[in-house]
């Protein structure tokens, strides 16, 4: 029997941000599907690289690389498998071999930057840097190039989200916008301003980086960035594509992708002359990297925005009827009026939502509800349903 060429998707990969690979996945296996290419998932790390290296396969990690991984590049190197790593962005040097597909940050940063001076918003701060983060880094160095002088405008996070947000308070007057360097951090912006200067909030222009489903169900959505998933798929093809045809002649092919613009009402349509319009649909989406072998990294240790990953991996689970089922639980809907204006049995809503406590680890659904009644509005979800359908 002839064999089919194929990719092979390495899955499974434990980490804390694991779920920063769903957009990309699926990404990949819609254009594979589009190009009638072969693709199979795998988990078994070992084996998926003695099949490729005797195939001559390449292999995909879709999960963003850390120094847990990097000796499964190494492996693959040795054996001369070709990596495709669409999530990477470690500058590791050229110990490692790997295709990847990056988000253009630079041109992302000249976009909110457009964007925010098309607003009247010409004094802008970076919120929330993480010297520690590969993404964080290249943002800020964008954020640089363009902004010469600007120096002051940089507030990092080193360990404490807190002591960002304080000292960016001392001098906000200066700033009439605020870049996020990911959703988390954009949301413990909001909560904080909210409560010490809800008027500096109205009147400052928001944005962030990772367009997260929270950042999209949040009590007050935020406009927010990601790279174009139809193009990383579309490039992931192309890659695979290439070194199929060229048989060992390419080592390190680099493509980056554009940013997309969700905007949302921090930003109050100033997006809208962007090329593309604006686009909401938020299931592939892009996760900021949280890198568990750096434990400089705060999101590990800070209160205030520690458990926010876990809530956005609790969105990303949901079917559109547990979506459904949690707006109703959000606004103290029993399970009979739940199962009344679903058309569900009332055991199919207790299925659902033991599944749903479950996943974000609370005891009974009022703690659920107590845990997510302020982050999270029913309205948004179901506005985001409609958009959905």
């Amino acid at each position: 029997m002839e064999y089919i060429a194929m990719l092979y998707i390495l899955s499974g990969l434990q980490r804390g941000d694991h779920q920063g690979s769903f957009g990309v996945m699926e990404a990949v296996k819609k254009e594979f599907t589009r190009r009638r290419l072969e693709y199979t998932e795998s988990n078994d790390v070992k084996a998926t690289i003695r099949r490729c290296a005797s195939h001559d396969d390449p292999l995909l990690i879709p999960t963003p690389l850390n120094s847990l991984l990097l000796p499964i590049v190494e492996e693959c190197n040795k054996q001369g498998v070709q990596v495709i790593a669409p999530n990477s962005f470690l500058n590791i040097g050229e110990r490692y071999r790997y295709h990847c597909v990056k988000g253009d940050f630079y041109g992302a940063v000249a976009k909110v930057l457009r964007g925010l001076r098309r607003g009247g918003k010409d004094s802008p701060a970076l919120f929330g840097v993480n010297t520690n983060s590969q993404e964080d880094v290249l943002i800020t160095d964008a954020f640089m190039a363009q902004n010469a002088g600007m120096t002051g405008a940089v507030f990092c996070n080193e360990g404490s989200i807190r002591d960002c947000f304080d000292t960016f308070f001392k001098q906000r007057r200066q700033f009439n916008a605020v870049i996020c360097v990911n959703d988390y951090v954009a949301i413990s912006l909001i909560e904080n301003m909210r409560r010490l200067d809800p008027t500096y909030l109205e009147n400052t222009f928001i944005v962030s980086f990772s367009n997260t489903l929270l950042s999209r169900l949040y009590n007050m959505p935020f406009t927010s960035l990601a790279p174009d998933m139809d193009a990383i798929g579309c490039a992931v093809g192309d890659i695979y594509k290439l070194l199929k045809r060229s048989r060992g002649s390419y080592q390190a092919i680099t493509i980056y992708v554009n940013y997309k613009v969700y905007e949302r009402q921090t930003t109050h349509n100033c997006f809208m002359d962007e090329r593309e319009l604006p686009h909401y649909e938020s299931r592939d989406v892009f996760f900021p990297t949280i890198n568990t072998f750096n434990e400089a990294t705060a999101y590990h240790t800070d209160p205030q925005v520690a458990h926010l990953p876990q809530v956005e991996m609790f969105l990303n689970k949901l079917s559109k009827v547990e979506l459904s089922i949690l707006m109703m639980v959000l606004r103290g809907y029993s399970n009979t009026h739940i199962s009344e204006e679903l058309f569900l049995s009332g055991e199919t809503v207790r299925y659902h939502l033991n599944k749903m406590r479950a996943i974000l680890g609370s005891a009974t659904k009022e703690q659920m509800r107590e845990s997510l009644k302020d982050l999270i509005a029913p309205r948004q979800i179901e506005e985001y349903l409609q958009e959905i359908r």
